[in-house]
């Protein structure tokens, strides 16, 4: 689906005609700068905590849909597993190519796909699909969090923009760059978030855990 920044999160996700779902996780994840090393873990977080989750209890996930760090691996967690869930990812019209869609180019990157849904957002710049990523949360009207793996500049923005609207955030701590500053209390990212967030900590080394905490958040029965 292409949209515009103007297009309210509830109005797109009512027009993508989704299956039902029971709870919304909304990924702010790190793209093509996630180190080398971190891959590993993350791959294993993603294809151990989150798919299967999202498999068994009916969520929608969205990330940024792009062949490229955090929503590459969701998409390939997702296909190795065979799962069902519905997979959104949310992108900047003018950075992305696709089949039948722009030609490919060096500030054009391909959509994965193994996602099964797709919304592209119009604008001049990378963060234009920010507030409606952040939206999605509320727009859902169904138990919600945001997952922060990884991560840059646009992420914290967008981590900035969840605290501020009250959402429960959760931080893997262990997979790299603005995730683990966010995890550490005493830095500058965590003294800019709006005082009161609902922060939580997973360890990206320990899916178990992170699956009681995403039950209880989402208000799912325990496994």
């Amino acid at each position: 689906m292409r949209t515009t920044p103007q297009a309210t999160p509830a109005e797109v996700l009512a027009a993508l005609g989704l299956p039902p779902y029971r709870g919304v996780i909304v990924i702010h994840g790190g793209a093509g700068a996630m180190g080398r090393s971190t891959i590993p873990a993350v791959r294993a977080f993603l294809a151990d905590a989150v798919v299967p989750l999202a498999q068994a209890h009916g969520l929608l996930i969205a990330d940024g849909a792009t062949q490229t760090g955090v929503a590459r691996l969701m998409g390939e967690a997702r296909a190795a597993a065979g799962a069902t869930f519905p997979l959104l990812g949310v992108a900047p019209l003018r950075y992305v190519t696709y089949p039948g869609g722009p030609a490919p180019s060096k500030e054009r990157y391909p959509l994965n796909p193994h996602h099964s849904h797709f919304i592209l957002v119009e604008g001049d710049g990378f963060g234009v699909e920010s507030a409606l990523l952040v939206g999605l949360l509320r727009a859902a009207r169904v138990p919600g969090f945001a997952l922060i793996v990884n991560g840059g500049q646009i992420v914290m923005q967008e981590v900035r923009a969840q605290a501020a609207q009250g959402n429960a955030i959760v931080i893997v701590r262990g997979s790299g760059r603005a995730a683990d500053r966010l995890a550490d209390t005493a830095s500058a990212e965590r003294a800019s978030l709006a005082p009161g967030a609902r922060l939580y900590l997973a360890e990206v080394r320990a899916p178990a855990a992170f699956g009681a905490l995403a039950r209880r958040l989402l208000s799912l029965p325990p496994s």
